[in-house]
C-alpha cells in the first residue's frame, strides 16, 4: 500500500502534520494486513509535485491505474484535514488501484486539533475494515473540549459538596457554642457580674461570627454545587 502524505489546508503546523501521518501509517502497519507501506517521503521521491496533487482527486479507473504503473502497489490511502465551521473533518479514502474503484471512504468530525491524532487512527481502523468487506465498528471519540468542560464540572459539584457540609457543620457548631455562651450568665433571680456580662458577650460574639461564616461558606458551597450540573 501506498499512503500520501497528510494534504491539510487548515494551517496544522508542520510538526502536528507529521505526528498525524505517522499515526496513519503506524495504524496501517500494525493491522497486518499489507506486506509493506510506502510513506509520504517514499512516494515524493517517486511521484512529481501534479501527481501528488492529481492523486488526492483520484477517483477514476484510468486515474488509479496510473498509480499503480507508477508505484506498483495495490492500493492507495489518501489522507486530508479540512474544516467545517469551527470543526475539523478528517478524511481518509483508500482506492483499489488495478480496478480504479475507492473501497473505503471514512471521515470523522472533530471539535479541537488535541482530538485530531484519535480521530485518524479511528478512521484508519475503519477504512481498514471497511476495504477487507468487514463490519465497520464505529467509535464515539470525546472531544477534549468536552472532557475537560466534565472534569471542571466534577470538580465545582465535589468542592461544593464539601464546602456546604463544612459551612452547615460552623452554623450548628454556632447554636451549640451560643448556648454554651448562655449558659455563662447566671440563672435569673441571682446577680450578674461584670465578668459574666463580658463573659457573655465575647462568647456570643465568637459564636455569631462562626455562625456568619458557616452561612457564606454555605452559600459557596452551594453555588460551587450548582454550577457544576
Amino acid at each position: 500500500m501506498a499512503a500520501f502524505t497528510l494534504a491539510s489546508d487548515e494551517g496544522l503546523s508542520e510538526t502536528v502534520a507529521a505526528l498525524l501521518e505517522e499515526v496513519m501509517l503506524t495504524t496501517l502497519r500494525g493491522s497486518g494486513r499489507f506486506q509493506s507501506i510506502l510513506g509520504g517521503s517514499d512516494l515524493a521521491a517517486m511521484l512529481s509535485l501534479d501527481q501528488q496533487r492529481t492523486a488526492l482527486g483520484c477517483e477514476s479507473a484510468d486515474c488509479a491505474t496510473a498509480f499503480q504503473e507508477a508505484l506498483g502497489v495495490p492500493f492507495l490511502a489518501i489522507p486530508k484535514i479540512g474544516r467545517v465551521g469551527n470543526r475539523f473533518l478528517v478524511n481518509l479514502k483508500i482506492m483499489d488501484t488495478s480496478e480504479g474503484r475507492v473501497l473505503a471512504r471514512i471521515h470523522r468530525m472533530v471539535q479541537a486539533e488535541a482530538s485530531l491524532p484519535a480521530a485518524l487512527q479511528s478512521v484508519t481502523k475503519q477504512a481498514i475494515s471497511m476495504m477487507f468487506g468487514e463490519a465497520v465498528q464505529l467509535e464515539e471519540l470525546e472531544d477534549p473540549a468536552v472532557v475537560e468542560a466534565r472534569r471542571r464540572k466534577t470538580i465545582l459539584r465535589n468542592t461544593g459538596l464539601v464546602f456546604s457540609l463544612g459551612g452547615l457543620g460552623m452554623v450548628s457548631y454556632s447554636y451549640a457554642a451560643m448556648a454554651e455562651a448562655r449558659s455563662l450568665l447566671p440563672p435569673p433571680g441571682h446577680r450578674t457580674t461584670q465578668q459574666d456580662v463580658s463573659s457573655f458577650a465575647s462568647a456570643s460574639a465568637s459564636a455569631d461570627l462562626t455562625w456568619g461564616l458557616g452561612a457564606v461558606v454555605t452559600a459557596a458551597g452551594l453555588t460551587a454545587f450548582a454550577l457544576g450540573w
